[in-house]
């Protein structure tokens, strides 16, 4: 009986590690399965953050550029305006400076390129040019004239002032001082 106990005994233990041995394996086998499972989860994790964050500096960086391109356009476009402030001021002051001459030549200049002139027109010139009475008698000084002239026929004026020529002129002006900045 003691030998039957044994011989089962025996035939339990290694029917348990024969059975232990085929657990053992298969967790084995799950547990690299699952190792390397995770580990190409982890691969591709890695990878994809790897990518997005390789997007997103891009993306940022591009933002950046973009940012300060901007920002060196307005301050080009702000100095470009400064610029040609400064031009058409200096322009006006030089015209309110001019001589007698210059004043003359450009009144005798203007008044024929006219294609129409009418009879008792006046011609309104600034007090400091009011001599140029003696050239033609319908010139009057007027001290609401600043610069230029103006003329005058039945309440209609043709103002040849120098603010409002360059006031007309100016996108022409505008475009010109700009070709340099090119």
């Amino acid at each position: 009986m003691i030998s039957n106990l044994e011989n089962i005994m025996s035939k339990i233990k290694a029917d348990s590690k024969e059975k232990i041995a085929i657990i053992t394996e298969e967790a084995n086998k799950n547990m690299t399965a699952l190792k390397n499972e995770f580990e190409i989860n982890l691969k591709h994790e890695k990878e994809s953050i790897a990518r997005k964050f390789e997007s997103t500096k891009a993306l940022e960086l591009e933002r950046i550029v973009s940012g300060v391109e901007l920002k060196c356009k307005n301050i080009l476009l702000q100095t470009k305006q400064e610029l040609i402030s400064k031009v058409l001021d200096k322009l006006k002051n030089n015209l309110e400076n001019i001589s007698f001459d210059e004043m003359k030549s450009f009144l005798m200049e203007n008044l024929s390129r006219r294609t129409k002139s009418f009879e008792g027109e006046e011609i309104l010139v600034p007090e400091i040019f009011g001599s140029l009475s003696n050239i033609l008698p319908n010139i009057k000084v007027d001290k609401n004239v600043k610069n230029g002239f103006i003329i005058k026929h039945k309440g209609i004026e043709e103002n040849f002032s120098f603010d409002s020529l360059i006031r007309h002129k100016k996108e022409e002006l505008e475009e010109v001082i700009q070709k340099y900045f090119e």
